[in-house]
């Protein structure tokens, strides 16, 4: 068990750094398996009593987690967002841009 748990957080770890390094849109995707890297960690750190390493994985776990919300569930939302601005009527987005103007002092101001 000791062992799959190594090469699980060794390999889920490695793959993680590797997604980020290509900087692609999949890249986010790194931090998804970094999380599975700090639960295998996590894990072996518990079973072989190496609280330093338990420690350690709960500060990775945080930014793992933050990194997922970063790169995954925000970019989700904002587009989200933008889509649903886009619904807006034209005549709001007419009124608005001829309202524009007149607050900046327009032509004759």
């Amino acid at each position: 068990m000791l062992t799959l748990l190594e090469w699980v957080g060794a390999i889920g770890g490695a793959s993680g750094a590797l997604l980020l390094a290509f900087k692609c849109r999949w890249s986010g995707y790194g931090f998804v398996l970094f999380l599975v890297s700090n639960a295998a960690w996590f894990s072996y750190g518990l079973l072989t009593e190496t609280y330093g390493m338990v420690t350690m994985q709960v500060v990775c776990t945080g930014t793992s987690l933050f990194g997922v919300w970063r790169w995954i569930i925000e970019p989700r939302r904002a587009a989200a967002y933008r889509e649903q601005s886009n619904m807006l009527p034209d005549e709001v987005i007419y009124l608005a841009s001829r309202e524009r103007p007149a607050i900046q002092g327009g032509r004759n101001g």
